[in-house]
């Protein structure tokens, strides 16, 4: 089986880091691509008039660090990778927990 392009998410923790190691090692021998890619958090939580920036402006300004860090990991490789930043991706539980902890 050929491989085109190896995904590789990141949270930009060292887990992460060893992960897209092992992925640029897979494809260079393979002459694959390296997709990177960050998604941001969901921001579930409820917006308090006590913060300094309004919650646009800190969503902003989460996608634009995240797009420096994706960035700064790019240009210190040594092979030609892609690196995406996308809005959330609000997961659906698997399992669902009714009354008292018991799984459906």
């Amino acid at each position: 089986m050929e491989t085109h392009t190896i995904f590789v998410p990141t949270d930009f923790s060292t887990y992460a880091e060893r992960a897209l190691q092992e992925a640029i090692v897979i494809a260079t021998r393979d002459k694959a691509q390296v997709l990177l890619l960050h998604v941001l958090p969901l921001l579930t939580f409820t917006w308090g008039d006590e913060w300094s920036l309004a919650r646009p402006q800190f969503e902003e300004k989460i996608q634009s660090d995240a797009e420096q860090q994706l960035q700064t990991i790019v240009v210190q490789q040594t092979v030609p990778i892609e690196a995406r930043c996308c809005g959330e991706i609000p997961l659906r539980p698997s399992v669902t927990w009714r009354e008292h902890g018991h799984a459906s």
